[in-house]
């Protein structure tokens, strides 16, 4: 005959065996003397893997939020450098938006200096120029920045 115990994180069991055939009616007070005072023992061990099962699932929690705290950091470092990023560019097309700004007034200005027909040329190139370029406004782009705090 065998005994065990049948819950989950105990490994309690026992084993009887019979000496001879019909030997097993004369240890039947003997088996239940042993299962009443093993009855404590295999509480004992519930009791112990509930304990650690609450231990294990503390440490998980712990690690989760450790994790969730880890990855709230590199979301926020990268936040900031996606955030710096885009401003630099915005502050780049700034500078060029100005550079080439100035090249168009400069060119403006020269050509006044010439004659009706090349004036009229270089008014001309400058319209295609201005166009093929498009919109240069850095303001507009500015507008659209996203500072850290509100990126997703």
């Amino acid at each position: 005959m065998q005994a065990y115990s049948p819950y989950t994180g105990t490994s309690w069991k026992h084993e009887w065996r019979e000496s001879k055939s019909s030997d097993f009616p004369g240890q039947f007070l003997s088996i239940v003397k042993a299962l009443e005072q093993e009855a404590s023992n295999i509480v004992n061990l519930v009791e112990e893997d509930e304990r650690q099962a609450k231990i294990r699932h503390d440490e998980w929690e712990i690690q989760q939020q450790k994790w969730c705290r880890e990855e709230d950091e590199k979301k926020r470092i990268k936040n900031v450098k996606d955030s710096k990023n885009e401003l630099l560019s915005i502050i780049e097309t700034w500078a060029d938006t100005k550079r080439i700004d100035e090249f168009f007034k400069d060119v403006e200005l020269r050509a006044q200096d010439l004659s009706e027909k090349n004036r009229h040329t270089i008014e001309h190139r400058l319209m295609e120029a201005r166009e093929l370029l498009g919109t240069l406004d850095a303001l507009e782009r500015f507008k659209t920045w996203k500072s850290p705090m509100n990126r997703e």
